[in-house]
């Protein structure tokens, strides 16, 4: 699985493998007692899909951040970033239209949702800056 997303650098890019996290989302739905209403399915599962491009965009400002270490690490220098298969600019002009479309659709499916993937991106971001 992994192989195949290498070749696609712009998904890669977004770490997918870590996308596992972001099923948190649905435990709410067991909590409530609501696993049966799949009516709650759709925004859910927008939801997750927001979650991991959001997540997506901290990545790639990890990966422009630490682009250079990266080119000497044994595995880390496989990335898009470091090895070439994604410029800079690509990944910069990548992050930001993700974060546009991210954020936009997350206040439109429910404000305190927006607002909480908002405050995850720049707590994420924060310690990006400070590591």
């Amino acid at each position: 699985m992994k192989n195949a997303i290498k070749m696609i650098p712009l998904i890669e890019i977004l770490r997918p493998h870590q996308w596992y996290k972001n099923l948190l989302i649905f435990i709410p739905l067991i909590f409530s007692m609501n696993l049966r209403n799949i009516e709650l399915y759709p925004v859910v599962l927008a939801g997750f899909i927001l979650l991991c491009c959001i997540s997506g965009v901290n990545y790639i400002i990890n990966d422009i951040k630490d682009m250079e270490a990266d080119k000497k690490h044994p595995e880390k220098g496989d990335r898009p970033l470091p090895s070439g298969r994604i410029l800079k600019r690509q990944a910069m002009t990548y992050a930001i239209f993700l974060f546009i479309i991210s954020i936009s659709i997350s206040f439109y499916l429910n404000t305190l949702f927006g607002a909480s993937v908002l405050a995850l991106f720049l707590t994420v971001l924060t310690y990006t800056i400070i590591s």
